[in-house]
C-alpha cells in the first residue's frame, strides 16, 4: 500500500481529472495524510490548475469575436454615427 513521493505527485496530477481507481485513490490519500510535502505539492497543483483555468476563462470571454448580429448592430450603429 505505501507509494514513493515520486508516484504520490503522478496520481496527484492525475487525480485532478477524476481519473484515479478507487486503489490508487486509497493510496494517494494514505501518502498525503503521511507527508506533508506531498500534500503541499498538492494543495499547490490545485491552486495553479485553477489559476490557469481561471486565465484561460478570461483570456476566451477576451479575445471572443462578435456574432453575425452582433457585427450588424455595429455597423448600423456606425453608420448612424457617421
Amino acid at each position: 500500500m505505501k507509494v514513493s513521493c515520486e508516484e504520490a505527485t503522478k496520481l496527484c496530477t492525475i487525480a485532478q481529472y477524476g481519473r484515479l481507481s478507487i486503489v490508487e485513490s486509497l493510496k494517494l490519500n494514505y501518502h498525503l495524510f503521511v507527508c506533508k510535502v506531498c500534500g503541499r505539492f498538492s494543495k499547490q497543483n490545485k491552486m495553479l490548475t485553477k489559476c490557469i483555468d481561471e486565465h484561460i476563462k478570461y483570456t476566451e470571454k477576451k479575445y471572443s469575436t462578435l456574432s453575425e448580429k452582433e457585427k450588424e448592430v455595429m455597423s448600423e450603429e456606425i453608420k448612424r454615427g457617421l
